[in-house]
């Protein structure tokens, strides 16, 4: 997968989603294997 880095400062809906959902299953992972840094 490529990564962007902030090739542009147009962010769709579409992107901002798909990072919410990662930024989500991060936590989540993180929740589940309670390795939260706080």
């Amino acid at each position: 997968m490529v990564k962007s880095r902030h090739t542009t400062r147009k962010h769709t809906a579409r992107d901002t989603i798909k990072w919410w959902l990662k930024q989500s299953r991060e936590a989540q992972s993180a929740i589940m294997t309670d390795e939260i840094p706080l």
